[in-house]
């Protein structure tokens, strides 16, 4: 089953979209809640939270499961991948703590672009009773919107991190916030056109009539 048409309605109606920012180069900062200067957050509720969770699965699902370039380094056992099959198919997004996802909106508006979905890892600080933990996780970007979705088989501690900030588990939406300006996304934007200034700098310079000096921010 395909989950990417409503899904869409559902985050442009929760304005989690740039697009849906209309011709405000930013979101109206009354929706946020910033508790410091560079990370918000934003309470939101949606009828449709299963949706939005299995629709984030399927990226996952077509993501590893693809031969397409850009994609290689999206992999999942054989087990796993059978696992993320059936909660796609059947339409079930249980349990909730395998695969959990959490959201990121870039707050403020910046360049278009679409990038490829990456993995990495991410490390959870030790908290009361629970050590420091390196964790795998997906990262998939689509117009100012960061979708992270741990493998939780790589993290030992047993504990389920994000419990109802996990997307899924019940109508309270819960996304983190953040200026695109300084952000990690941006910082690849920045990292992509110097390598591109780099091969390509005298075509670049014809087309835009500028250059900049390709080793500086």
């Amino acid at each position: 089953m395909r989950y990417d048409d409503r899904a869409i309605v559902e985050l442009r109606r929760l304005k989690l979209l740039w697009e849906s920012f209309g011709q405000s180069d930013r979101l109206d900062g009354s929706e946020i809640e910033w508790p410091v200067p560079e990370w918000g957050f934003r309470r939101l509720k949606t009828p449709h939270f299963k949706l939005l969770r299995l629709f984030f699965l399927s990226l996952l699902w077509r993501a590893a499961i693809t031969k397409l370039p850009g994609f290689t380094s999206i992999t999942l056992s054989d087990i796993r991948l059978e696992v993320l099959r059936r909660m796609v198919a059947d339409g079930d997004p249980e349990p909730q703590t395998v695969f959990p996802i959490t959201l990121t909106q870039l707050a403020t508006r910046g360049p278009w672009h679409t990038a490829s979905p990456t993995v990495d890892y991410v490390t959870y600080e030790a908290v009361v009773g629970v050590p420091e933990q390196q964790v795998r996780s997906f990262r998939f970007y689509f117009d100012g919107l960061i979708a992270r979705i741990d493998d939780e088989e790589t993290d030992t501690s047993g504990v389920d991190r994000w419990s109802h900030a996990a997307v899924g588990r019940s109508e309270d939406l819960f996304v983190m916030a953040r200026p695109f300006e300084g952000s990690r996304q941006s910082e690849r934007i920045e990292s992509l056109i110097r390598a591109t200034e780099k091969r390509h700098l005298g075509a670049v310079a014809r087309i835009f009539g500028w250059h900049r000096n390709p080793d500086q921010s």
